[in-house]
């Protein structure tokens, strides 16, 4: 069985495995929760969690990045497991298994992990400099008089 707990920053795993005098591995939590506050601020220092449309897609670039969290926690759980806990790792893990595990984590902590945040935004709203243009055009266009 396994149990995570947090402490001082870190997620400790404790496995019913491993003797009480083994080191426990753990790995840091800034790379799960910094990414969710890049995206909530991008949202509402933007203003756009206030509309009615805007906050479904809001709420929808969250669940998003909900999901990839999700993923990422499984791969960092995984990755413990796959490299560092020595001789149990190497029998129950192939080498191009913990390869594999650990560039998906390490993508993750980079690419994904910071720059997901920011694709959904961008995908949801926009960024506001690419539609001022556009806004500002149609404003400066003279409107056409019905005939009636």
């Amino acid at each position: 069985m396994t149990r995570l707990d947090f402490e001082k920053g870190e997620v400790l795993i404790h496995r019913s495995d491993m003797g009480a005098g083994s080191d426990v591995p753990a790995f840091d939590v800034a790379a799960f929760t910094a990414p969710t506050v890049v995206l909530l601020s991008l949202l509402w220092g933007a203003g756009r969690l206030v509309p009615r449309r805007g906050a479904w897609r809001g709420i929808s670039a969250v669940a998003i990045l909900f999901v990839a969290q999700t993923i990422h926690l499984v791969l960092a759980i995984e990755t413990v497991y796959a490299t560092q806990l020595g001789e149990w790792s190497a029998a129950a893990y192939s080498p191009w298994q913990r390869e594999m595990l650990a560039t998906g984590r390490s993508l993750f902590d980079l690419a994904l992990a910071w720059g997901l945040p920011v694709a959904l935004w961008v995908a949801f709203y926009g960024l506001p400099a690419f539609r001022a243009p556009e806004s500002a055009a149609a404003a400066k266009r003279p409107r056409r008089k019905k005939k009636g």
